[in-house]
């Protein structure tokens, strides 16, 4: 039996997670060493908790809450969403709050120039964005990102920071158009 095109289809996410995840434990001014030197090409893929429509191949931006409240990193999912439990045989995930599913993954850029929450809320189009107006928190820290926000997110973030663009076509499924704020 083939797939269906949806599960084809590549998704974008949202992925919003503490400090205490995304910084380096010995300095909080820095990020966790694994997620410094995108891409990590030799590197094993890490595990991060994901929904569960999740896919092998998806793209996630990483947004690091307070004090940075900012999108820093893009991501590619390395597997298939898997139960929590079975990806990493540790309750304590589960009992830290972070759901029910993980995936592995790879950080394939780092972005200097970033999107604040700030931001999102003042763009007229992301602020009706149900992460935005719900201020990223619910939805287990993993938020679908529509078309039309993944545009402007990553038109945005390819302007500011023009060297990520190579990364992000080598990794996108769809349309090159996307990077351009165009459907």
């Amino acid at each position: 039996m083939s797939p269906s095109p949806k599960s084809d289809r590549q998704q974008f996410w949202l992925w919003v997670a503490k400090p205490k995840y995304t910084q380096d434990p010995a300095d909080s001014t820095r990020d966790r060493p694994d997620m410094m030197d995108a891409p990590i090409t030799d590197a094993t893929p890490g595990w991060w908790t994901c929904h569960e429509d999740t896919k092998r191949g998806d793209l996630a931006l990483l947004y690091a809450t307070a004090p940075s409240s900012e999108i820093r990193w893009l991501i590619r999912t390395e597997s298939e969403h898997e139960q929590l439990i079975d990806l990493r045989n540790d309750q304590d995930a589960q009992a830290e709050g972070f759901g029910d599913w993980g995936t592995e993954y790879t950080v394939l850029y780092r972005f200097d120039e970033t999107i604040t929450f700030g931001e999102m809320r003042e763009t007229q189009t992301l602020r009706n964005w149900d992460a935005i107006t719900r201020r990223l928190r619910g939805n287990k820290g993993s938020w679908p990102i529509p078309k039309a926000y993944a545009n402007i997110l990553g038109s945005r973030l390819v302007k500011r920071n023009p060297e990520s663009r190579a990364a992000i076509l080598d990794n996108l499924r769809c349309r090159p158009d996307w990077l351009d704020g165009r459907t």
